[in-house]
């Protein structure tokens, strides 16, 4: 427990990988409800939910691999997935 200190006080940002929208706001409700600085990663859909991670100065990240196409053994994500894109950090 002492090694997450630092997390639950806001000292060191929480890497939440989320591809879906869903687990996106499920991530960011954990953030409020615990005051966590957030950070999402791997947002194949964070583009939809993206006005919301700016009004919560939620910075995130996305980027296509092949390992996202449709038919590989993740889950397939949206394949009217923008290509790459860095949201700034505030």
């Amino acid at each position: 427990m002492e090694a997450l200190l630092p997390v639950l006080q806001g000292k060191v940002p929480v890497l939440a990988r989320a591809h879906r929208v869903d687990d996106i706001l499920t991530a960011v409700r954990l953030a409020d409800e615990f005051k966590l600085k957030l950070i999402i990663s791997h947002g194949t859909e964070a583009y939809k939910v993206a006005d919301l991670l700016a009004a919560k100065h939620i910075p995130w990240w996305s980027v296509r691999s092949p390992c996202s196409r449709s038919g590989s053994k993740r889950s397939a994500p949206s394949t009217t997935t923008p290509p790459a894109s860095i949201a700034p950090v505030s």
